[in-house]
């Protein structure tokens, strides 16, 4: 490392002090004090990014102002790394207070819409208007200075969205995904993690504590979301009909956060939606019962191999017509598979993959894409390139067979009008013209520095250092070529 990367001042401003962590406050990432040099500023903290967990680099550009309610970006850069090596931090305001899950209680219905919802629903409208979301909203990353105070949403902005996110706090659909794969997602995704919020703490617990990660996904997706966290138990009816809807498994179904902060109107507007049929007899996919499309589509996403065999067999559609009364996914299916017969036998595996991709978005289109056995949401698709290459190879080359074989358009054409497929499409024939180029200047590395300017060189001639921007790098060739001189020399 070069001698002065020690001394950097995150943004030309921020010190970052190694020496005093801040355990409760980053949200995630490891998090410490830093000092302003300027003086009379309020605190702050840094929020150390992780080599294989890229910054949301899109949200640092676009929240450049400040935001009640929220631990706003004030500045990113690299900066000194704990054991000598160099690192990357994203500088917040530090929050003022404790997070909510150091002192978990029952909280009265008056106080979680005044401190909680209303305050919380203000921070969502504003990170909509700048084209952004959260994705972070959970018990140790929510903020209260004092009992009487309504809460801060903490930092979202030094790791992929959503990468550290409980499964409960999530949509099934997005814990399904691996963690750096979840995506941007969209507001109501926000929407769900606060509704989440809410039931934790008019409970004073967190629900479904304990269960295993899958077991909430097929019991959310079997049940329904607002019936499996609540679980029976009774809540105020004003707050049961708003986390009711702000818990919809449809996103389009729930509120909006310019209706949350008038929760009597929002209360009134609930779309109700039609539940799913359910089976007078499972069918079994990976040791998994499937009642309804909703926890079929979650079977084959785990179990894609199975998958595959039971729709070649026809033991799927047959269960699919005589057991649940889907004739219509049935017809899918069996399309899918005529398809897959007309097509060439030298990529057999692909093939596979594909169909059992589009099975999955055919039996429930909220699905996120499941490519053998790894599922990710497009936009997730290059923070889990940047966590995988080049220290996972097996997870890389199934990015690789995704992007090769444009797998994000067509799941994209397979979840019908979910939303329009035109930009996936082009964007699936971008990654893979990228992979096409011949020599370094192409293939999966630069597909993977392309969809993350933030992420560090990784070559081993920079071990040590955090070289992500054009303008870093002279220097460190230059110390490096120093180094060598005086290795020589001795």
């Amino acid at each position: 490392m070069a001698d002065t990367e020690p001394n950097l001042l995150i943004g030309g401003i921020y010190r970052v002090a190694l020496d005093q962590p801040l355990a409760e406050a980053g949200g995630g990432p490891m998090a410490f004090a830093a000092f302003d040099r300027r003086p009379n500023r309020a605190p702050a903290m840094a929020l150390r990014a992780e080599r294989g967990a890229p910054v949301r680099a899109r949200a640092l550009q676009a929240l450049t102002t400040h935001i009640d309610g929220l631990l706003c970006p004030l500045a990113q850069g690299p900066g000194p790394g704990m054991g000598g090596e160099a690192g990357w931090y994203v500088v917040c305001e530090a929050p003022s207070g404790r997070p909510l899950s150091a002192a978990l209680r029952p909280w009265s219905e008056a106080m979680l819409i005044d401190l909680v919802l209303k305050p919380a629903a203000h921070v969502l409208e504003q990170l909509h208007g700048h084209g952004q979301t959260h994705r972070a909203i959970r018990l140790d990353n929510v903020f209260q200075a004092a009992s009487n105070q309504p809460v801060t949403l903490g930092a979202a902005w030094a790791a992929p969205p959503a990468m550290h996110q409980p499964s409960v706090f999530e949509t099934a659909y997005s814990a399904l995904c691996v963690p750096a794969g979840r995506g941007d997602g969209r507001i109501a995704d926000d929407i769900y993690a606060l509704g989440v919020l809410l039931l934790a703490l008019a409970l004073g617990r967190v629900p479904m504590a304990g269960m295993d990660p899958v077991a909430i996904m097929h019991r959310k997706l079997e049940l329904g979301d607002f019936a499996a966290l609540t679980a029976g138990e009774r809540l105020p009816p004003l707050l049961s009909d708003l986390t009711r809807g702000m818990l919809a498994e449809d996103p389009d179904h729930r509120p909006t956060p310019a209706s949350l902060r008038d929760p009597a109107g929002a209360r009134g507007r609930r779309v109700a939606a039609r539940p799913p049929a359910h089976a007078s007899r499972p069918f079994r996919l990976g040791g998994m019962p499937a009642w309804n499309n909703r926890t079929l589509a979650l079977a084959m996403a785990i179990a894609p191999a199975e998958s595959t065999t039971a729709i070649e067999t026809g033991t799927l559609a047959h269960w699919l017509r005589r057991g649940l009364g889907e004739s219509a996914l049935a017809v899918k299916l069996e399309d899918l598979l005529r398809h897959r017969v007309r097509e060439s036998p030298a990529e057999k595996e692909t093939n596979a993959a594909a169909m059992a991709m589009r099975a999955v978005a055919a039996a429930d289109s909220l699905m996120p894409l499941c490519w053998r056995g790894l599922c990710l949401f497009p936009d997730g698709f290059g923070t889990v390139l940047a966590a995988s290459y080049p220290g996972e190879p097996a997870t890389a080359a199934k990015l690789n067979e995704i992007a090769i074989s444009e797998a994000t358009g067509a799941w994209a054409r397979t979840r019908g009008d979910r939303e329009p497929a035109a930009t996936h499409v082009a964007e699936a024939r971008r990654w893979r013209s990228i992979l096409r180029i011949r020599g370094p200047a192409g293939g999966l590395p630069r597909l993977a520095y392309t969809l993350n300017p933030s992420m560090p060189c990784a070559s081993p001639q920079l071990e040590g250092r955090w070289i992500a921007r054009a303008e870093q790098l002279p220097p460190a060739l230059d110390a490096i070529g120093h180094l060598v001189d005086h290795v020589v020399a001795q």
